[in-house]
């Protein structure tokens, strides 16, 4: 097989993994748009965790305004414009991983029953 075919393979391999397009997206489907509709009631807010949580949240980022929590391993960039952003010990949980679940659990009730 070619090199450029393989190279396009592994391009549209990664494409089809990339955690921002695929929160993009599915942020865009009619059926969750209606679902996040203001005027339903609640709330929204964006809570990303884990290695991919950077990217997720971008993606949220570009389709909803809403600010959000997010929660990465040490080492990873912040995304720009999330509201809060914690490092945490992966894959060994430490004071910050407890911090972090304490603090998910305090975004996750604000927002109601």
């Amino acid at each position: 097989m070619p090199r450029e075919a393989l190279e396009g393979l592994w391009r549209s391999a990664l494409a089809g993994v990339d955690p921002a397009r695929a929160v993009r997206q599915a942020l865009r489907e009619d059926s969750i748009r209606r679902a996040l509709t203001p005027g339903l009631g609640g709330r929204v807010g964006i809570f990303a965790v884990g290695k991919a949580a950077a990217g997720m949240f971008a993606g949220a980022a570009e389709v909803r305004k809403d600010g959000g929590l997010v929660v990465l391993p040490r080492g990873y960039a912040a995304p720009a414009r999330a509201s809060e952003v914690i490092f945490a010990a992966h894959p060994e949980p430490d004071r910050e991983s407890v911090r972090a679940a304490r603090r998910a659990l305090a975004y996750a009730s604000a927002f109601g029953p």
